[in-house]
């Protein structure tokens, strides 16, 4: 039972963001993320290192995302630092609250990812298209 509540957690209340990156056999993962914004960007973590995710993104450059009614293509950015990845920590913590903190469990904040999202352009939401 803890364990499933460790899943459902970051589902519970909040703002949850649905990223799509593309599989090396060229399949679409679909990832639900929670999402930050700072200086003008929406940011993701990646909290237990480079998650499958992550490496999808890198590799292209890109991926795309579903944020309440908005959808667009985004490069990724990331980093691996620690002052960034504090920084987007202690911004998930101020807008996540008790579920980011339960969310510690699990996660190894020293080796967690801080991925900084320039958008590329909104994609409108009949328009289907795969990361290229």
């Amino acid at each position: 039972m803890f364990l499933g509540s460790i899943i459902i957690a970051p589902e519970t209340g909040g703002e949850v963001a649905a990223v799509r990156t593309e599989q090396p056999d060229g399949s679409m993962r679909t990832t639900r993320l929670w999402v930050v914004d700072d200086g003008g960007y929406a940011w993701l973590r990646a909290g237990m290192g480079r998650a499958p995710w992550v490496e999808q993104a890198e590799a292209k450059g890109e991926l795309i995302m579903t944020r309440g009614e908005r959808r667009g293509r985004y490069e990724v950015v990331v980093f691996d630092d620690p002052a960034t990845r504090d920084r987007i920590h202690a911004l998930m913590r101020e807008k996540y609250g008790a579920r980011d903190r339960y969310m510690d469990v699990i996660r190894d904040g020293a080796s967690s990812i801080a991925v900084r999202l320039d958008e590329i352009h909104v994609l409108s939401d009949d328009h289907k298209c795969p990361v290229t």
